[in-house]
């Protein structure tokens, strides 16, 4: 149990292996270390659970995963003491480095073709850090700064790398850094002025996603590039497009389970509904990307109680949307974010 919390903010005493409290008579009570249920007895902070290898059930799933989805997962982690970048081998999960500097290096995106990375170089974790653009290989050769900006992701067909700059708007620009232009917003436009974050441009290149804090902190948005027409996903953050359809993936806190879930929004019809909540142990579910075929959803997830992108115990899970079966990807006591698939055979 010593393990678990970090602090209890109660009448009593904390001891290793359990909590001493006083209850409604005074008298003396004890939580053995198999207490699972400790949530309502929690007012300060939640600690990690301890880090565990995969079940024969856990790793059989994984197995079973990789022969549906071949290939592996890139991810950025604080697992050497900054943020850098990793990957994830699904049929042997084994785990690598790919590239981690001295700073914090986040916010990975694959090319179309899988052989090229784009990620964001900051100086800090700070918000309005000082951040750059770089691709890198896939296996970490050839690293090179393209831009200045944050949050960056790929075009449908990798030429292109869009980002976000000073957290207000969206720029376009060429692989080998050349004709960097803005995409949104115009200085006329209702998002000027206004909070522009985590954007990510649909396959066809005609729908912008993004999270802004117009019509409240945070709101997740949708805007028609052609029309400037603009669609409240809703309230949340994080919006994802799917691939082959005009859904969004998007993280809400309405009606959900536990810290969060995932929800999804038809940009046409406006139809809403929870794609994925859990609702378990690690049921704050963030960072959610949809995989190329739409079969697949890709996420992390961290305790109830937990919630900091830095800090928190997120660990990354993949949903089967056809299925419904949830796998748990990682095992560990640290901070994993953004998972992207990358094929392989």
């Amino acid at each position: 149990m010593a393990n678990y919390m970090k602090s209890i903010l109660i009448t009593g005493v904390v001891l290793t292996g359990g909590i001493i409290f006083t209850n409604g008579n005074g008298s003396m009570a004890f939580l053995a270390e198999k207490l699972t249920a400790v949530k309502s007895l929690v007012l300060g902070e939640v600690e990690t659970p301890p880090a565990k290898a995969p079940t024969k059930a856990e790793n059989n799933s994984i197995l079973e995963l990789a022969k549906l989805m071949p290939g592996q997962i890139v991810f950025d982690s604080n697992r050497s003491g900054s943020f850098g970048i990793y990957s994830l081998n699904l049929s042997n999960q084994k785990q690598q480095e790919i590239y981690n500097s001295a700073e914090q290096d986040i916010y990975p995106d694959v090319s179309p073709d899988g052989q090229t990375l784009v990620f964001a170089k900051a100086k800090t974790l700070d918000r309005d850090a000082d951040s750059e653009i770089w691709l890198v290989g896939i296996n970490g050769e050839n690293p090179r700064k393209i831009a200045d900006g944050t949050f960056p992701t790929f075009s449908s067909d990798g030429s292109t790398v869009y980002f976000e700059v000073k957290r207000s708007r969206v720029m376009a620009i060429n692989i080998d850094g050349s004709g960097e232009k803005l995409i949104f917003p115009r200085s006329d436009n209702e998002f000027a002025g206004k909070k522009v974050v985590k954007p990510r441009i649909s396959s066809d290149g005609k729908n912008l996603l993004f999270t802004s804090d117009r019509g409240g902190r945070w709101t997740a948005w949708s805007v028609n590039l052609e029309n400037l027409e603009a669609k409240k996903v809703g309230k949340g953050c994080e919006p994802t497009h799917f691939n082959k359809s005009k859904e969004v993936a998007w993280v809400t806190k309405k009606n959900v389970l536990a810290g969060s879930a995932i929800g999804s929004f038809n940009i046409e019809t406006g139809e809403q509904e929870i794609l994925h909540d859990r609702g378990e142990v690690y049921g704050h579910e963030y960072f959610p990307t949809i995989e190329k075929s739409d079969k697949f959803l890709l996420y992390s997830a961290c305790p109830n109680g937990q919630h900091s992108h830095y800090e928190a115990n997120y660990q990354i899970f993949v949903r089967d949307l056809s299925s419904d079966k949830t796998v748990r990807l990682t095992f560990d006591e640290h901070t994993n974010r953004w998972p992207k698939y990358v094929a392989g055979s």
